[in-house]
């Protein structure tokens, strides 16, 4: 989970409104040798200064860094907010990196899937009803509740949430403008 990565080494390794001058060196060293970044990707300012700054600090210290991607170092946070003020790490990026494409031809995620059990849910009531004895079935006849989380001070809540389970109406999930953040807690 990239975002949640971030998140923490930020919360971590630097001290409140001082980004660029303590990020602790000597921690980092001391706890990672390697860090693997999987499905690594920028999608916002924050994000990539972030990064940018973390990445640095990997670098001088001879922290081995190995990352997943859809997305060469060339096209990181390609068409973002003052994308002008990460080039440079970008450049940082490929002077100590070695880039490898393992683009095959083949999409590894489609075989496994088509070998799943999946269902899609129709509108209409006989389905719903179906789905929803399902659902109760799974959740041994626990009732869904309402749980109010906390993301960065802002109130999110679920309406149908039980034991770790929620259940969203498509629109409620996808139609909002939650962050990465946000669907992390979620």
């Amino acid at each position: 989970m990239y975002h949640l990565n971030i998140t923490e080494a930020f919360k971590k390794y630097t001290k409140k409104n001082s980004l660029q001058k303590n990020i602790n060196q000597e921690t980092f060293k001391k706890d990672f040798d390697i860090i693997f970044f999987d499905e690594f990707q920028i999608t916002n300012i924050a994000d990539a200064m972030i990064l940018g700054k973390l990445l640095e600090q990997f670098f001088s210290n001879n922290i081995f860094i190995i990352t997943t991607s859809n997305v060469k170092p060339d096209d990181l946070y390609l068409g973002g907010l003052q994308r002008d003020q990460f080039l440079p790490y970008i450049e940082n990026i490929k002077d100590n990196t070695l880039v490898y494409s393992l683009n095959s031809g083949k999409d590894y995620r489609e075989l496994y899937l088509n070998k799943q059990n999946r269902f899609f849910i129709v509108k209409d009531p006989q389905t719903k009803k179906n789905f929803n004895q399902v659902l109760f079935t799974v959740l041994s006849g626990k009732q869904f509740a309402t749980k109010e989380i906390v993301i960065k001070g802002r109130k999110l809540i679920i309406d149908n949430y039980v034991s770790g389970i929620a259940k969203f109406d498509f629109k409620d999930l996808c139609f909002q403008t939650y962050g990465s953040e946000d669907y992390i807690e979620i």
